[in-house]
């Protein structure tokens, strides 16, 4: 009975399921979870760091007519900027495409934003916005084309339109 009650507790204690397996497997689950730990307070420590020092990425508040990298978007790609010089649709109440993307290479349209220059004194207003008159400017794109559509009067204006995107070629 004794020789039994022995074994039985031997098993409980180092068997697969045993204490001591388990007290294993704690501490490596517990070392894991450190290692993540350390790994995330570390990045945010070093973002920190580029922003106190001032050597986060220097183009992240840059525009211009030449595509670059602004940053990282949430799946680990480059993410780009550029901005172009388009007219709104020359059509009344019509969408249109303004500008062909395909040369981009797109593969997450991020963002499309910018201005819609609405007089000739250098007066402008957001691209997408709906106006007291009731007249509405909006913008889209894909990965492909931008598309404008514009209701009433504000048609083939200039305008600057900026796209933020990840590429295919990443």
């Amino acid at each position: 009975m004794l020789l039994i009650l022995a074994g039985v507790t031997l098993n409980m204690i180092m068997g697969d399921n045993g204490i001591i397996r388990k007290a294993q497997l704690a501490k490596e689950k517990t070392e894991e979870v450190q290692r993540k730990e350390d790994s995330a307070l570390a990045d945010y420590e070093n973002q920190i760091g580029q922003y106190v020092n001032g050597t986060r990425n220097e183009n992240e508040n840059k525009y211009s007519t030449k595509e670059q990298v602004i940053g990282t978007w949430v799946d680990g790609k480059p993410l780009y900027r550029k901005v172009y010089e388009v007219n709104s649709p020359k059509a009344k109440d019509s969408s249109e495409v303004v500008l062909d993307t395909t040369d981009l290479n797109v593969d997450i349209p991020v963002n499309v934003y910018g201005v819609i220059f609405i007089s000739n004194d250098g007066t402008c207003t957001p691209l997408n916005i709906a106006f007291n008159s009731g007249d509405v400017f909006a913008t889209w794109f894909n990965r492909d084309n931008v598309y404008m559509r514009c209701t009433g009067n504000r048609t083939n204006l200039p305008c600057k339109v900026i796209l933020e995107y990840t590429k295919t070629t990443d």
